[in-house]
């Protein structure tokens, strides 16, 4: 991804810091959920060293809350990314899937506020659908504790529906890759680095 992309998407969310809107986001109550879609950039660290170059493309998630208070959402979350053109140990490209189930934490600082810090526990999977001459398709896949950070802001465009722009990172620890369901030797690290805009009730 992009410095230069990547810059302009978070300076747009980090916009946030700006005074608020004379909108009532006093009355922020009952359910709250938004759907979306972001830039993505996906990279994998392993050990042993593996050869995964970083991945560009569109991810797609849900969220579904419900206001504990004015300033706090409780909620769960999730995020699909995939790629059908990556490359490794083999000149065939294959396919990454990377997703997380989460649930999430989102604190506005403020109740005037429209800006909010968002954290994030739960479950990620990533899977590599690699395909080898004489042995065909070989299934790469790691689960484990997955993590996310991140900010966004919410723009009114009516009474009750709006839209969200966010920058996050998804992450997991280090995790025990399995080859076909047997342990590859390889831990493996997942993490992806997210901007975008969803339609939202905030």
């Amino acid at each position: 991804m992009r410095v230069s992309t990547v810059a302009v998407l978070i300076a747009l969310v980090a916009g946030a810091s700006a005074p608020a809107r004379a909108q009532d986001y006093g009355d922020r109550r009952g359910l709250a959920g938004s759907l979306g879609v972001g830039y993505t950039s996906v990279g994998a660290s392993c050990i042993p060293e593996c050869a995964v170059d970083r991945q560009q493309g569109l991810s797609f998630f849900l969220h579904v809350a419900g206001h504990v208070s004015p300033q706090f959402t409780l909620g769960v979350e999730t995020s699909l990314f995939q790629d059908a053109a990556v490359q490794y140990l083999t000149p065939g490209k294959g396919t990454w899937t990377s997703a997380f189930l989460l649930l999430s934490a989102q604190w506005y600082p403020s109740v005037d506020s429209d800006f909010f810090i968002k954290l994030g526990g739960g479950i990620a999977t990533s899977k590599l659908d690699l395909p080898f001459s004489g042995t065909g398709i070989q299934t790469l896949t790691m689960s484990d504790f997955g993590g996310s950070v991140g900010i966004g802001r919410d723009w009114l465009v009516g009474e009750r529906v709006g839209l969200t722009t966010f920058a996050d990172a998804l992450f997991t620890p280090r995790s025990r890759a399995l080859i076909n369901n047997a342990d590859s030797g390889a831990r493996v690290t997942v993490d992806q680095l997210r901007a975008g805009i969803a339609i939202s009730i905030p």
